[in-house]
């Protein structure tokens, strides 16, 4: 599935190419006619459910990028953050690694990466848990992190349900907790696993 980006053809139906590069969207305000871009200011592009966005630091909106794109102009709060200047788009290097990647996938919702949150070989270890890639691509050092990045993975998704404790019904009608080894073991104490009303 290839990932969307502002470039599509699609996209010429909601939004309009700035002069300079970036776009906007045709129902919101157009970009300023200068052309000043704030040089101490920047955003860093993602992928939300298919799409290049970059977010807007000062209002949390969001716009349609593409890779390429070098500038971004919020439509909605019109950069007021920024003085009302374009502001630099910053692409990290691997973002080229992180498309190829997600463009495996079949749906739109599997398709989401942050470069500050997730390195791309991470993207490669789901790949291979979901079935929809290999490691072969890659140099021996990123191989062994993919394996690591897969191990780690796995762990998270494991959860472990340890019966610390079985509740025995007498005779004459009161309940008794009796610790199981693994209750034991991690210190339970009898008096504090009661049991609540049914």
């Amino acid at each position: 599935m290839r990932l969307l980006r502002a470039t599509d053809e699609y996209t010429y139906r909601l939004f309009m190419p700035a002069q300079q590069g970036g776009f906007w969207h045709l129902w919101h305000a157009q970009p300023p006619l200068h052309d000043r871009v704030a040089q101490d200011r920047y955003v860093v592009p993602f992928v939300n459910d298919g799409r290049w966005i970059v977010g807007c630091p000062g209002c949390g909106g969001a716009q349609i990028t593409a890779p390429g794109v070098d500038r971004m102009f919020c439509v909605d709060c019109a950069n007021e953050w920024a003085g009302g200047d374009y502001v630099l788009v910053r692409w990290t290097e691997d973002h080229e690694h992180a498309e190829r990647e997600l463009e495996k996938r079949n749906q739109p919702h599997e398709c989401n990466w942050h470069p500050d949150e997730q390195h791309w070989l991470e993207l490669v270890a789901e790949n291979i848990r979901f079935g929809v890639g290999d490691e072969r691509h890659l140099s021996k050092k990123q191989q062994a992190q993919v394996r690591h990045h897969v191990k780690e993975q796995e762990a998270a998704q494991k959860v472990t349900v340890v019966r610390i404790a079985d509740h025995l019904m007498l005779p004459d009608g009161t309940v008794r907790t009796v610790l199981t080894d693994a209750g034991r073991q991690l210190g339970f104490k009898p008096h504090e696993l009661q049991r609540g009303d049914d």
